[in-house]
């Protein structure tokens, strides 16, 4: 496909976020879960991480929330896992806005690429030594060996491999 001659691209979807989240679901008291399957870029996911937030923000209640988040894909995964990672790190300002050039963009400064590369590190090293990723991430054995795959190609520099004209 020449991309020269797409009149739009998007870099993460083309239609809205849709969070699945009802109101049946915010009134009731016990806990909920959610399956995810086909993540992709995980828009709807993240929609519903927002729209669980603000329902909840006012409640006192101490309940629980499972998300099982799948795909065939190893990357789309592996960025998700990215992604979770930056955003276990909420009080970093560096970390949640290179979480926004990650999710949204296909151009990042400097500063957000060098975090994501620590990122990638760090879920390279955990995912190596068997170690969680974080307390609340489940990943199954089977799962370990193609993110690890992709995330060590994310950390390989391309620099001189493509120019211009193939990258487009």
């Amino acid at each position: 496909m020449n991309r020269e001659a797409e009149g739009e691209y998007y870099a993460v979807g083309h239609d809205p976020p849709n969070p699945e989240l009802d109101s049946k679901m915010i009134s009731s008291k016990g806990d909920l879960s959610w399956m995810f399957a086909g993540i992709g870029d995980a828009r709807n996911f993240f929609a519903t991480l927002i729209h669980l937030d603000k329902a909840e923000h006012d409640k006192k209640t101490k309940r629980k929330f499972h998300f099982s988040l799948l795909d065939l894909k190893a990357a789309a995964m592996a960025k998700v896992l990215v992604l979770l990672h930056l955003l276990n790190q909420i009080g970093d300002r560096g970390a949640l806005t290179c979480l926004a050039y990650v999710f949204g963009s296909i151009i990042m400064p400097a500063f957000a690429y060098d975090k994501s590369q620590q990122t990638v590190t760090a879920l390279v090293d955990k995912l190596q030594a068997g170690s969680p990723v974080a307390d609340w991430i489940y990943i199954s054995e089977a799962q370990r060996a193609p993110l690890l795959r992709q995330l060590r190609s994310w950390q390989q520099h391309l620099d001189g491999k493509y120019d211009t004209a193939t990258f487009r």
